[in-house]
């Protein structure tokens, strides 16, 4: 059986927990971190 090919996300350490997650009317997540970074997560979840 061929081997399928599959895309990974890039993962990207954003340093702290999140504190508060927005929902924006595009449908992304944002995520703010106890660092004060903002961090999107893609429609696809990742």
């Amino acid at each position: 059986m061929p081997k399928r090919d599959t895309r990974r996300p890039k993962r990207v350490a954003v340093g702290g927990q999140v504190a508060q997650v927005a929902l924006s009317p595009s449908g992304r997540i944002f995520a703010l971190t106890t660092q004060g970074k903002l961090a999107c997560i893609d429609l696809m979840g990742r």
